[in-house]
């Protein structure tokens, strides 16, 4: 089961100054930032997981069943949700 962080209401996605601390330490990648981060980055998921809000505003964790091949973030406004991908015509 995969883990993905989505920010939940209006405004968009951003971490705290501690939440980015967290995860440059124990990624060893002091470059990453919350613009440049994967959402299901393990290190993301368990700073979200250990800080709760002082992660940052509005996060959520979702996780997405094995089965799903392919999923991606749909953002309204800053508000997410994770959909799973598929193809459409006309």
């Amino acid at each position: 089961m995969a883990k993905v962080v989505i920010h939940t209401t209006w405004g968009g996605f951003n971490l705290t100054p501690l939440a980015l601390a967290t995860i440059r330490t124990n990624s060893g990648n002091l470059d990453i930032d919350e613009w440049t981060i994967k959402r299901d980055d393990p290190h993301l998921v368990s700073a979200v997981e250990k800080l709760g809000d002082k992660a940052g505003e509005n996060l959520m964790i979702v996780e997405i069943p094995n089965d799903v091949e392919s999923w991606y973030i749909h953002d309204y406004d800053g508000m997410e949700s994770i959909h799973e991908a598929h193809r459409t015509w006309g």
